[in-house]
C-alpha cells in the first residue's frame, strides 16, 4: 500500500509525457492545450494579456519533440517545468523500490523556499514576457 502513491506519481507523470508528445505544437505559441478540448485562456480572453501560464503547453510539447530551443523561446518554464516533472518521476520510480512519504518530502524547509523561489520567479517571467512580447 505504500507504494501506490509512488505508482499513481509516476503514472501520472508518464502520461503527461505521451499526451505531450503526441500534440502538435501551435504556430502561434498558444492554443496548443485546445488539441486537448480545454477552452480558450479565460484571462488572456477577458484582459487581452497572456495569463502566467499561456504558451506553457506548447512549449512542453515542443521540448517532447526534441526543439529545446524554441520550447524556452515560447515559454521559458516548459523546460524547467519538464526538468521537475523528470525529477519528481525519479523520485517516484526510487519510491517504488524504497517507499517513502510524500508528505514527509513536502514539510521540509527547503521545500517551502523552493516553492515560494519558484512562484517569485514564474511571475517575474510572466511579466518580462509582456513587456518583451507586449500583449
Amino acid at each position: 500500500m505504500q507504494r501506490l502513491p509512488h505508482l499513481i506519481v509516476l503514472l501520472l507523470i508518464l502520461g503527461i509525457g505521451i499526451v505531450g508528445h503526441q500534440l502538435t505544437p501551435a504556430a502561434g505559441r498558444l492554443g496548443t492545450h485546445e488539441q486537448l478540448g480545454l477552452p480558450l485562456c479565460l484571462f488572456h480572453r477577458a484582459l487581452g494579456i497572456p495569463c502566467p501560464s499561456c504558451g506553457l503547453t506548447t512549449s512542453l510539447a515542443t521540448l517532447l519533440q526534441g526543439d529545446w530551443q524554441n520550447a524556452w523561446a515560447i515559454h521559458p518554464f516548459g523546460p524547467l517545468l519538464a526538468l521537475c516533472l523528470a525529477t519528481i518521476g525519479c523520485a517516484a520510480l526510487f519510491g517504488l523500490c524504497r517507499p517513502f512519504r510524500w508528505s514527509r518530502v513536502l514539510r521540509k524547509p527547503w521545500s517551502l523556499r523552493i516553492v515560494v523561489g519558484g512562484t517569485v520567479c514564474y511571475v517575474g517571467v510572466w511579466m518580462a514576457r509582456l513587456l518583451i512580447h507586449g500583449s
